[in-house]
């Protein structure tokens, strides 16, 4: 396996370090996957919509395993947001866009993200996870969407807040889950 990515220009071998590495090949078929997305391309009008009236990034993300992967980020004009790159990976049980996802998902699936959760983050960390889990649920369940914010003095300081819109499906494969930040 190694000799055919190495050969389709996915790994190059580092004589330095003696290893193999990931090759700028990669860059080419993960731009393939997100610009090939049905999906983005379809929100992409909405998503700059939203963030042009509400004066906040929009994020659209997909699951990979217990992450979620930003494919593409709208920001309003003339902004000085932060902005999450395509590509950077959130994990599923503390960010926003991971914890909506898990809410919007069946209760079947929830399981088995909860079952591979609690092997990854073990008896240590686990109970914190799946305490902010349970309350994005609570929230979930209550208002059609998850609020993230803080308290500054007397006052709270709205974060973030995101919700999950339909499945979409690519050869019966749960393709992509959208969030949009501060949307319902």
């Amino acid at each position: 396996m190694t000799y055919t990515l190495t050969k389709l220009g996915y790994l190059s071998y580092n004589t330095q370090l003696e290893k193999y590495q990931l090759s700028s090949g990669v860059l080419a078929l993960g731009y393939a996957y997100v610009s090939n997305l049905k999906v983005r391309q379809l929100a992409k009008p909405y998503m700059d919509e939203f963030a042009r009236q509400t004066n906040m990034s929009v994020g659209l993300t997909c699951r990979d395993r217990l992450h979620m992967i930003y494919v593409e980020n709208r920001l309003p004009p003339e902004a000085s947001l932060l902005r999450m790159d395509i590509g950077i990976k959130l994990p599923m049980a503390t960010t926003s866009a991971g914890r909506a996802y898990y809410c919007a998902v069946a209760e079947k699936g929830r399981k088995v993200i909860e079952d591979a959760m609690e092997v990854k983050y073990g008896p240590e960390s686990w109970p914190e996870k799946k305490e902010g889990l349970d309350r994005a649920m609570e929230d979930y369940k209550k208002y059609g969407f998850l609020s993230f914010h803080r308290r500054v003095g007397s006052q709270y300081q709205f974060r973030r807040c995101a919700c999950s819109s339909a499945r979409w499906h690519d050869h019966d494969t749960d393709l992509c889950r959208a969030f949009l930040l501060g949307a319902r």
